[in-house]
């Protein structure tokens, strides 16, 4: 039953299995994982809370320490400071306003921001109060009590100058007052001490009689004039001083009910809020924990399980898998062996299963048998051809291959073959006929060269070449055949007149006879030589006139005409000697 499915549908199976084991076991880790993150996300979310509350308090007491250092120093270094760690604070506020929103913090947030709001105001009035207090000091106290000093020293010196002792005494003491007044105002404007301006206090009252003394003394109104301004210049240091006194305690009173107040109660907004978040975390972890530990333990099962489905699919499928292979690597390798002559035959695969490797071992088993019948196709062809190239070696050219295959490269080897077979057969054709013209003594045929290469275009120009060559070589001969007609002619007439004159010498030697018996073996031999002369020119005309048709024998017979020729200037030569 099972071989009858296919692979496809079996690591289907499988894997679905696991995959279904593998979805409940990841649903299942997704929702703890989710359990499990939304707790470290409260925690974190908590842990960042703390920071962000610890951060506010830092800032805070940074902003309360500028507060404290501007109070001793009274420096705007020190009121910028404070404004920046301030600023720094409310930012931090305003982050933790969006991001702390449990309904036990928020409010505690929102408290810190409001009562941000209140220590900046009320700090601003600290510092608003201790402007103006630096400005009564500098432009009334500073200046006044100067003054006073400046005047009171001219009323001494007057009074010196006048040997007015009581004036100068009662001015002198003035003068002391007023110096040591100033001296516990500088005392009371550093310390805030009330023991100094209750000194202060004490002396202005001494100021104040020794002045009533002095100006019971006086009658100069110059003196009375400096006395009157010293009493204006030391009114308004007095008042000055007063109101420095209501200032300071107006900013003792803010600093001490106020800013203390609000930073202290800031500060334990924010331990409060970190305390929450303690009691939060603590509450979180071992819920977390818990949760993180039951997840463990359930992948675990599911993970075992799953490991043992995959252990026991891994020895079965693969097994069956591998079984089929082998059997389909074997018969492929067989069938390759045949593809490449190695061996003559191949038998189809031996499976006969409904899955993926059977319906490939079926392809594979098609295509040996069409396979087998297409190599023997084309041996046949190829046997055709090797047969009508060993006629093409022995010179026949008129054989073709005749077998088809349905192969399109020998198809296409064949039909080329062919062709090559007709083109060659038809320029050996055209060269043996013009060659068949040349033997029928016809020169003027020529051997078409176009469309040739190589050899058979070196061939065709050879044929053609030796052609022309011919040619030339009849014009020649030719030529000198009508030069031999003419010699022959001009020989003949030399004959004639040769035999009219043997005609005649013969009358005289049979008249002569007696005289000439000593040369008659001359004459006789002479007469042979007419005669072979004779002969001779008759061979030498027919000889002229078979030249001009037999031009392969044209060089033997110029060289017995050469002969012949020698042989008849031999003959005149003998006869114009007679």
């Amino acid at each position: 039953m099972l071989s009858n499915i296919t692979i496809k549908v079996k690591l289907l199976m499988a894997f679905s299995l696991i995959g279904l084991l593998i979805i409940i076991m990841a649903g299942y880790s997704i929702f703890a994982v989710n359990e499990s993150s939304n707790g470290f996300t409260d925690y974190r979310e908590m842990a960042r809370d703390n920071n962000l509350a610890s951060s506010i308090e830092t800032h805070m007491l940074s902003a309360r320490g500028s507060v404290k250092d501007y109070l001793s120093s009274k420096s705007q270094k020190d009121v910028k400071a404070f404004q920046d760690f301030l600023n720094k604070t409310r930012k931090l506020v305003n982050t933790a306003k969006e991001e702390i929103q449990n309904p036990k913090r928020a409010p505690m947030v929102e408290k810190t921001s409001e009562l941000l709001d209140e220590y900046e105001k009320y700090f601003t009035q600290v510092v608003e109060i201790t402007t103006k207090r630096d400005s009564i000091k500098e432009n009334i106290i500073d200046i006044n009590g100067k003054k006073a000093e400046q005047t009171l020293t001219l009323l001494v010196q007057s009074a010196n100058k006048n040997k007015n002792f009581s004036m100068l005494y009662n001015s002198s003491t003035a003068l002391r007052s007023l110096l040591i007044a100033r001296l516990y105002t500088t005392s009371f404007l550093t310390t805030n001490d009330k023991k100094d301006l209750k000194r202060v206090n004490e002396e202005f009252e001494k100021l104040e009689n020794f002045l009533g003394n002095l100006k019971s003394n006086i009658n100069d109104s110059k003196e009375i004039s400096l006395l009157n301004k010293v009493i204006g210049f030391a009114t308004k240091y007095n008042n000055g001083v007063k109101e420095i006194y209501q200032i300071i305690v107006e900013k003792n009173n803010l600093v001490n009910d106020k800013l203390i107040v609000f930073g202290n109660e800031i500060a334990q907004l924010s331990e409060k809020v970190k305390v929450s978040l303690k009691n939060d975390q603590d509450t979180i972890g071992p819920k977390v924990a818990q949760l993180n530990d039951n997840t463990k333990l359930t992948i675990e099962i599911i993970s075992i399980i799953i490991f043992i489905l995959i252990v026991a699919i891994s020895i079965y499928v693969p097994r069956d898998i591998s079984s089929l292979i082998s059997k389909f690597q074997e018969g492929l390798l067989n069938f390759f062996k045949y593809l490449n002559r190695e061996i003559k035959d191949v038998n189809p695969i031996d499976i006969y299963s409904k899955n993926e490797i059977g319906i490939m071992a079926q392809v594979v088993n098609a295509n040996i048998t069409k396979t087998k019948a297409g190599i023997e196709e084309d041996r046949k062809v190829i046997n055709d051809t090797i047969g009508v190239l060993s006629e093409f070696e022995q010179g026949d050219l008129c054989q073709r291959v005749q077998t088809s295959s349905s192969n399109p490269a020998l198809q296409e080897l064949t039909s080329l073959l062919n062709k090559m077979a007709d083109n060659v057969e038809k320029n050996i054709d055209n060269v043996l006929g013009v060659l068949e013209e040349f033997s029928n003594y016809n020169y003027m045929n020529k051997v078409d060269s176009d469309h040739l290469k190589e050899h058979l275009l070196k061939l065709a120009n050879g044929v053609n070449e030796l052609g022309d060559a011919i040619t030339q070589m009849l014009v020649e001969n030719k030529q000198n055949g009508l030069i031999l007609d003419k010699s022959s002619n001009i020989l003949l007439r030399n004959v004639d007149n040769l035999n009219t004159n043997s005609n005649e010498a013969a009358a005289a030697l049979e008249e002569t006879a007696a005289a000439l018996e000593e040369i008659t073996s001359n004459i006789v031999s002479n007469t042979d030589n007419v005669v072979k002369m004779g002969n001779y020119a008759n061979e030498l005309t027919q000889s002229a006139k078979e030249g001009e048709k037999l031009a392969q024998e044209t060089t033997v017979s110029m060289d017995e005409i050469n002969e012949q020729v020698n042989s008849i200037n031999e003959a005149i030569t003998v006869i114009d000697q007679i």
